[in-house]
């Protein structure tokens, strides 16, 4: 399994709500996600992923419970629920920003992926490095952000993420530092999300 996949299946026959799940700090270490058969004929579950391969990440996940065994059919209309949880391991390297790994759904109609972010702050002696690092400051914010990050990165797509894995924001970043209006945003937590062709990183700021 790749460390982490981006691309979401182009198949919208099953949807996976949310795609995307945060464990952060101040939140139960759990998550529960809903699979759902939007179309008008049964589709065949075939596989849920169960858990990380341990020992491959410094943390780690698993579905701790869901609704039915696989292989399973949804029928039209219909939908299953699993939970995941998050463990942690000694960490043998350092990271920063947020941790992310993706799970795959296995189904007649594709694959697709559960897209899963750990905050490090919840993992003890985390370290600060960065080859492309990026920075979000100021935070908190009320009404501005900006975004500042090497000339190398230019060209992401940057997408503001809330804590329900909602995107409020897209733009493609052709200079180092970019500023960006959230006046509009409610307060909370939001992540920065910048992917490019080598690389993908997740920053966060609070909204005031």
């Amino acid at each position: 399994m790749p460390l982490f996949l981006y691309s979401q299946s182009a198949s919208t026959d099953l949807t996976i709500s949310p795609d995307s799940v945060f464990f952060i700090p101040g939140n139960p270490g759990v998550a529960a996600v809903v699979v759902s058969n939007n179309t008008n004929q049964p589709i065949n579950l075939l596989q849920v992923q169960s858990e990380n391969t341990p020992g491959y990440r410094p943390w780690g996940w698993k579905v701790f419970s869901m609704s039915v065994s696989t292989p399973h059919y949804i029928y039209p209309g219909q939908s299953i629920d699993f939970t995941i949880h998050y463990w942690t391991v000694i960490l043998d390297k350092p990271q920063t920003g947020l941790l992310q790994d993706s799970m795959y759904v296995v189904s007649s109609v594709g694959t697709q992926y559960v897209h899963i972010f750990l905050d490090p702050s919840l993992i003890s002696s985390v370290q600060d490095h960065s080859k492309f690092g990026f920075s979000v400051f100021p935070n908190p914010a009320m009404d501005r952000i900006t975004i500042d990050l090497p000339v190398e990165e230019t060209g992401q797509l940057l997408e503001v993420v809330d804590a329900l894995g909602k995107v409020t924001m897209t733009r493609t970043l052709t200079v180092c530092k970019t500023q960006l209006d959230i006046s509009s945003l409610p307060s909370g937590v939001y992540f920065v999300r910048l992917s490019g062709e080598k690389s993908f990183q997740v920053g966060k700021f609070m909204k005031q």
